[in-house]
């Protein structure tokens, strides 16, 4: 309600001008109210905004720590607090942490590899390709889209993003499936929460932790786990789609006894749990 009033107040004390009559009023407008950031250019002279207005903003961000939290984001400081991390999407314009950064040019030059593959005809006769990927992963294929949907009809490139929780169920399934053929007893969790009550219940020999569980995440499903005297001995492997030793590091200080990255197919998987396994059971963990 204060916000409310602040702005309702400004308003009051300055009435509305039309564009024509603000530029001819305020003839430097453009050059006051335009500027470039990070490659992204930015034009407010064509909004409404006048001095009062501004001061009102500015006196607002400043008393909630704008700035602060600003230099921190571009930082690669830690601004995610239920995750312990850095927001990296920051990386792709070179603006974070030397890792993370590093990590984003490492992932273009492995996109741009796979351009050239696809171009010189690497996997065969390639007419569409669809990216599947949550919420902002869509900038990660933006090479692909530049260098093959925009420059060649020959391509189709398309996106499937946000992918809700029946797709989420649905590679449960998958794996769940494949390895109660192969001999595994199997109980799935739809979240964090449901995770620590079923290993309390049935106290699994290992654990396969989704990084990205809704609700309750698994980096603190893990913390939990590994806190409690009743669970705290049971192997816990991350699954998480951030494969490089970075991820990998966080994720045993959150707890993990491991990790292994997705995409991972069903066998591939079941290799990969069993070092975890003959270990748990030799007790050389």
């Amino acid at each position: 309600m204060a916000g409310r009033a602040l702005c309702a107040a400004a308003m009051e004390q300055e009435p509305i001008k039309s564009l024509s009559a603000l530029f001819a009023d305020e003839p430097d407008r453009l050059s006051k109210l335009s500027f470039a950031v990070a490659g992204i250019y930015f034009d407010w002279s064509k909004t409404h905004l006048g001095q009062v207005l501004i001061s009102g903003f500015l006196e607002r961000s400043r008393k909630a720590g704008f700035v602060a939290a600003r230099d921190a984001l571009f930082a690669g400081e830690i601004v995610n607090p239920s995750e312990q991390r850095a927001a990296t999407h920051v990386a792709e314009r070179g603006s974070a942490a030397p890792d993370d950064v590093d990590l984003a040019t490492a992932r273009r030059q492995r996109m741009r590899a796979l351009v050239d593959a696809i171009e010189g005809g690497a996997f065969g006769d390639v007419t569409g390709i669809l990216h599947i990927g949550i919420g902002g992963s869509v900038l990660g294929p933006a090479l692909v889209v530049d260098a093959l949907g925009r420059r060649s009809p020959a391509f189709t490139v398309r996106f499937l993003s946000n992918i809700d929780g029946a797709a989420f169920d649905d590679a449960v399934r998958m794996y769940r499936d494949y390895l109660e053929f192969s001999g595994f007893e199997v109980h799935t969790a739809g979240d964090g929460f449901a995770a620590i009550a079923i290993a309390k219940e049935r106290h699994p020999d290992l654990i396969l932790m989704d990084l990205s569980l809704p609700g309750l995440d698994g980096w603190e499903a893990t913390r939990r786990l590994k806190a409690d005297e009743a669970t705290k001995h049971i192997t816990i492997v991350a699954l998480s789609a951030h494969a490089l030793s970075a991820e990998g590091e966080r994720a045993r200080d959150a707890g993990c006894d491991g990790f292994i990255a997705k995409p991972c197919l069903p066998p591939d998987l079941i290799d990969q749990m069993a070092p975890f396994l003959k270990a748990e059971r030799t007790g050389e963990r």
